[in-house]
């Protein structure tokens, strides 16, 4: 038993592991490998709230109240404050 466990080890794994390579370059010549249909339709162009970076950019803030920089206006200030001690001397 273990002269079958070792002979796998040595010669059937790393034979096996050589084929790894070749089936993922297959797969990507045949277009197997991406992720098509259902959810990940139209994710890139449409106008969702899932739409890929949909709250970034100039998308930030949209729906929202308030401005999208309101939740930061305290830390800015201080920070403004805090360059205008340092740098007005």
């Amino acid at each position: 038993m273990v002269e079958k466990v070792d002979k796998m080890l040595a010669e059937d794994i790393p034979r096996i592991m050589q084929m790894i390579p070749q089936e993922e370059q297959e797969s990507r010549k045949e277009d197997k490998g991406l992720v098509k249909g259902g959810a990940f339709d139209k994710v890139m162009d449409s106008a969702t709230p899932f739409m890929y970076k949909g709250g970034e950019g100039i998308n930030a803030g949209v729906g929202e109240v308030e401005w999208v920089v309101s939740k930061d206006q305290v830390i800015s200030q201080k920070l403004h404050y805090i360059f205008l001690l340092t740098f007005n001397q």
